[in-house]
């Protein structure tokens, strides 16, 4: 069965650097929008399974055995993170 799934994304490659719709004003409207949504982690990977990334092999073992449902796991490099 296929998922119904929409990828979207953008480039700022060609986008002007100053004035309306540049590049310098995407980038202070994240900053100022979308970075404190995740320092105060109301934004967060759409991932059920969260692993310390010294458990890689782990995770990667219990995928191979079909162990693990398919789908997204997030490798956390901080592991007071995890």
């Amino acid at each position: 069965m296929q998922k119904r799934l929409t990828v979207e994304g953008t480039t700022l490659r060609a986008r002007p650097v100053r004035g309306a719709h540049s590049k310098a004003e995407i980038v202070a409207a994240v900053e100022r929008v979308v970075w404190p949504l995740i320092s105060s982690a109301r934004l967060r990977p759409a991932a059920p399974l969260r692993m310390p990334l010294d458990r890689a092999a782990d995770l990667h073992a219990a995928h191979a055995e079909r162990s693990l449902p398919p789908g997204k796991a997030v490798l956390v490099a901080d592991p007071t993170l995890a």
